[in-house]
């Protein structure tokens, strides 16, 4: 019991365990490629437990506040910035796709044998 609880305490407190988990968090939240400073910030978050907008902080101030975390990435100004939508290279392209891909499966989508491929045109 004791072994167990050390290995978990030594993968939770590494050093990459913050920039790993705000790379995965941000990603599932729609930004496929994130910045490595948006990266840095929400990884400043995790550690500190501390995340502040504007004018409110979020977090209790302790490592691995996951709340402070969310918050970070939610309020940044990269995943606000209204200008970075018209940037191709901002944004998600694979989370979209699976969403439609999981719609096909849903309704049980069979292509025809002649165009077994699904177009994506307007």
């Amino acid at each position: 019991q004791y072994e167990t609880e050390a290995v978990i305490d030594t993968y939770f407190y590494h050093d990459n365990i913050s920039p790993f988990l705000a790379y995965r968090f941000i990603q599932r939240f729609g930004f496929s490629n994130p910045s490595p400073q948006f990266v840095a910030r929400v990884s400043k978050a995790f550690r500190t437990g501390v995340a502040k907008s504007k004018t409110i902080t979020f977090g209790s101030g302790k490592y691995g506040d996951m709340g402070a975390m969310i918050a970070a990435i939610v309020l940044d100004g990269e995943a606000t910035n209204s200008i970075l939508d018209s940037d191709a290279c901002s944004g998600s392209l694979r989370e979209p796709l699976l969403k439609y891909i999981g719609v096909l499966r849903t309704l049980d989508y069979k292509p025809k044998e002649s165009t077994p491929y699904i177009e994506l045109s307007n």
